[in-house]
């Protein structure tokens, strides 16, 4: 754990008088852990409590902090260079700050605001935080929050998202479709084609027609001849003349209908039929190609998409390798602390004490001072992990046990320091 190098102030002398169950104490303490022992309703976290009223101010003061049937209570803590001292009466609280001179500063609360801080008080604290709770406090302490960065990748991942539906969509439209090959690109103009074959439909019945015309010029010639049989005799000349005249038209219209040529319409009709079945296999294919444009251009939608997500996560751990962690292998995650890559969550108890005590201290830049209420609830390892890093970090944590054992440096009874013969002034 890196460490401030800027020596952090510690408690080297606390007096409170008529404080909630206190009557008067004086405390000396020593060494980097302060045990407080005692019985239940002693006044042992009363103690704990007089030191964090001298900082916090009246939003952490309790509603009736003065000893019942007292008017007045103080608490005063010197540091190795300065002197906390906070009245309180019936009306309210009273704070000042001053040297070890005797110089007083004008602001003390707001003096005292930039010292405090609620986590640094409390070595367990974080590690009873949610897990929201421990990333908004873990981003405040290194100076660093992805919550835009994280929201633009969230909606980038989103659109990438409705881009690869898409992509998905399209490909399996193409693995649908045939592309037809051998097949022109032009679609074949069928209107142009019935067009042409009414033409050479009326240009047919025309021919046959003329054709109709010439054997009924055949059948005249029969039925003349007839005629000219039954009056050959008185119309002989006039046969003649009328065999000679109908045989000249005869041949003029033969041989004009031998000049005419018909127009294969089978032909025709075959073209406009493959026509409809070309043209199909011909709009597929057109489909074909642009399904497959369309892919293509979102398959690199997508990329692009990806490329800009990876950009964020990037800075992200970029920004994540430069910033000061309180612990090696503590950082965070979208919505989670992490160390060491897991959940702080599924850390060991031991790790996740070291994590808490480590934010505490990390915390606040000027007090090097934590209030264990929960010490008891701690075993010997924990402690000892407690002890390790006040000692590395030149720490002074004060812990709270119930019972007066052989690590009580002090004991509280009845709202004193038990065997204490020194006395507590005003």
């Amino acid at each position: 754990m890196k460490e401030d190098t800027a020596k952090k102030a510690k408690i080297v002398r606390l007096v409170v008088r008529n404080m909630m169950k206190l009557k008067a104490v004086l405390i000396n303490p020593l060494g980097n852990i302060v045990v407080l022992g005692g019985k239940n309703g002693q006044g042992k976290s009363c103690v704990l409590n007089a030191i964090e009223y001298a900082f916090a101010g009246k939003n952490a003061i309790c509603d009736q902090p003065i000893r019942s049937g007292e008017k007045k209570a103080f608490v005063e803590v010197t540091l190795e260079d300065l002197i906390i001292k906070r009245i309180f009466t019936e009306s309210g609280s009273v704070v000042t700050v001053t040297s070890l001179e005797g110089a007083k500063y004008p602001s003390p609360q707001a003096m005292l605001d930039k010292m405090y801080n609620a986590l640094c008080f409390d070595p367990l604290k974080f590690s009873r935080m949610d897990s929201k709770k421990q990333l908004e406090t873990l981003k405040a302490l290194v100076g660093l929050d992805f919550s835009e960065q994280d929201a633009e990748r969230k909606h980038l991942f989103d659109e990438r998202s409705i881009v690869n539906r898409e992509v998905k969509i399209l490909r399996d439209r193409l693995d649908e479709m045939e592309e037809h090959t051998d097949i022109p690109q032009k679609l074949i103009d069928v209107a142009a084609l019935a067009l042409k074959l009414e033409d050479a439909t009326a240009l047919n019945t025309f021919n046959a027609r003329t054709r109709e015309e010439v054997a009924f010029k055949e059948r005249e010639i029969i039925r003349y001849e007839k005629e000219i049989e039954v009056l050959e005799a008185e119309l002989n000349e006039k046969r003649m003349i009328l065999k000679d005249q109908i045989e000249v038209e005869y041949r003029r219209a033969h041989a004009e209908a031998q000049k005419l040529n018909d127009i294969d319409t089978a032909t025709l009709h075959a073209q406009i039929s493959g026509a409809a079945s070309v043209n199909h296999k011909i709009t597929e294919n057109r489909a074909f190609v642009e399904i497959g444009t369309q892919l293509e251009a979102k398959s690199k939608e997508s990329v692009s998409l990806g490329a800009k997500m990876n950009a964020i996560d990037t800075k992200k751990t970029e920004a994540l390798s430069k910033a000061e962690f309180p612990v090696p292998g503590l950082s965070f995650a979208e919505e989670t602390v992490l160390l060491n890559d897991i959940p702080l969550s599924q850390a060991s108890s031991a790790e996740l004490l070291r994590v808490s005590v480590a934010m505490g201290l990390k915390m606040n830049p000027e007090l090097n001072v934590m209030l264990c209420r929960d010490a008891s609830l701690l075993d010997d390892d924990s402690k000892k992990i407690m002890a390790e890093m006040a000692e590395e970090a030149d720490a002074q944590i004060w812990e709270e046990v119930v019972g007066e054992g052989g690590e009580c440096q002090i004991i509280i009874e009845d709202g004193t320091v038990k065997g204490s013969k020194e006395e507590v002034s005003t």
